[in-house]
């Protein structure tokens, strides 16, 4: 369920923190890393959070939208979380959950 490959620049003691066997390859496969990123304006939060999920927010693998922020992780990009009602409300796709009975 691994998305990619993809380059990174990463390393054990930085931000982008992905965690690799040492060895005499050039090229190291990742063994961990973050599996999400969020940055959080405690004094407005509904305004000024953002955050990057590279498998997508079910983690459906057969879902269209699995992978599609994972070159944007990568870039050390984010996306901005919609926290207040309006952006809600204004959202280009909404679910709807009624339930049976």
């Amino acid at each position: 369920l691994n998305v990619g490959p993809l380059e990174a620049p990463a390393g054990n003691e930085v931000l982008n923190n992905i965690g690799y066997r040492y060895g005499d390859a050039k090229v190291h496969a990742p063994t961990f890393g973050p599996s999400t990123r969020r940055i959080v304006d405690f004094a407005d939060v509904r305004n000024n959070s953002w955050s990057i999920l590279p498998t997508g927010q079910s983690g459906a693998y057969f879902s269209p939208h699995y992978a599609d922020q994972a070159e944007m992780y990568v870039r050390g990009e984010f996306r901005k979380m919609m926290m207040n009602h309006e952006e809600i409300q204004g959202a280009e796709n909404k679910l709807v959950l009624t339930p049976q009975n």
